[in-house]
């Protein structure tokens, strides 16, 4: 990497208060002129890989700015370069060493390190992507005259007292000897869960709950386990796809007579990058939802002015804890459920009476876990 040039990372206002300084002024005060710049700013990258705190993703980048205008006299020097320091690839870097109707294009080196790694004294990291940007590789291509090049090309074109950014950037490619990373999920439990990462059973409060082990459980198939604080990682996935599966974890001492509690989780693969999955919070009790259309089709009944009531009573041991919930048709579209239960094996009595016909009864069952979302499975009746 060549040494820095004079150039400044943006903070002040963003991107598009560019224009306006980071300064203010009063009455009476002295209005700063705004420096002559050109801009390299990662608004105007290409969107993949993208700009994430992740394995994988573009976390810093360095631009080269090279000075493409024809030389004058001709036999002059042309094509000067100079060279950033590393920068997040949040924060745009602004070139003040240029000169006023001179023509630019900036090479870019992205990095799946942070700055300060690839900045750090003695740092030899490799970038994994370039790309350039402003659209034009050499004013030859604008012979025969300077003023026809300049009129031209769409790279950047210094102005007094402006910042001017450099468009067009060319897609990322990957940098000779770097390897493609792989498309991954993750998932981890802390050994301690926080009151906000818990969800109390009826009656309780969320309190902080250690954890000695976790589960992972994919469309029924156990992916794997492994104690607290450790990863477990979902791969041979495609981009783009839908991740859902479900954690429980292993409470270190029986809480609210369970041993263990469980949640669902979920995330999208995105190409090249390891991404943490968003999860629920964790639950002591289940859910069993159901979609009323589909238990008056089961029925052979339909939601309309001919249904006198859909009725769903949920057994219980304990008589004191059987629940009813009955529709009509104002009410039978939409899903509907049983919550805050116990992990568990229950079943749920139908019954669908309809104008001019005899009751219709049906037994449907359902197998709860803590945290989860139960669905019910019907017999024919």
């Amino acid at each position: 990497m060549s040494s820095p040039s004079r150039c400044v990372f943006v903070l002040c206002l963003g991107f598009a208060a560019l224009s306006v300084g980071c300064g203010s002024s009063g009455s009476g005060s002295t209005v700063e002129p705004h420096p002559t710049a050109v801009l390299v700013s990662p608004e105007e990258f290409p969107v993949t890989p993208p700009c994430l705190e992740a394995e994988g993703a573009l976390r810093s980048y360095v631009a080269t700015l090279t000075d493409l205008t024809p030389p004058d006299p001709p036999d002059a020097a042309a094509q000067t370069s100079q060279t950033s320091a590393p920068a997040p690839c949040t924060q745009p870097i602004a070139f003040e060493t240029v000169t006023v109707g001179h023509v630019y294009v900036a090479s870019i080196d992205g990095y799946d390190q942070p700055a300060s790694v690839v900045g750090a004294a003695g740092a030899d990291v490799a970038a994994r992507w370039s790309t350039r940007c402003g659209g034009v590789s050499d004013y030859k291509e604008w012979e025969p005259s300077a003023s026809e090049f300049r009129q031209h090309a769409i790279a950047a074109r210094a102005e007094t007292e402006l910042t001017i950014t450099v468009r067009a950037c060319d897609p990322w490619t990957l940098k000779e000897g770097a390897s493609e990373t792989p498309t991954r999920v993750t998932i981890s439990v802390p050994c301690e869960l926080d009151a906000s990462s818990i969800s109390a059973p009826a009656g309780g409060k969320p309190a902080p709950t250690p954890i000695t082990r976790f589960s992972v459980r994919r469309d029924g198939q156990e992916l794997g386990s492994a104690a607290c604080g450790e990863t477990i990682s979902l791969d041979a996935l495609a981009a783009g796809e839908d991740v859902d599966f479900d954690v429980f974890a292993t409470l270190s001492a029986p809480s609210n007579g369970q041993s263990q509690i469980g949640t669902s989780c979920h995330a999208i693969a995105e190409s090249g990058l390891t991404l943490p999955a968003t999860c629920d919070p964790f639950g002591y009790e289940g859910v069993i939802r159901f979609t009323l259309g589909d238990l008056l089709s089961d029925a052979g009944a339909i939601c309309d002015h001919s249904l006198s009531a859909l009725t769903l009573t949920l057994a219980a041991t304990d008589p004191n804890e059987a629940r009813s919930l009955s529709f009509d048709a104002s009410d039978c579209t939409g899903q509907a459920s049983f919550e805050g239960l116990a992990p568990g094996s229950y079943s749920v009595n139908a019954t669908v009476t309809s104008l001019g016909r005899d009751p219709i009864e049906f037994a449907c069952s359902a197998e709860v876990e803590p945290g989860l979302v139960a669905a019910l499975t019907c017999q024919a009746p």
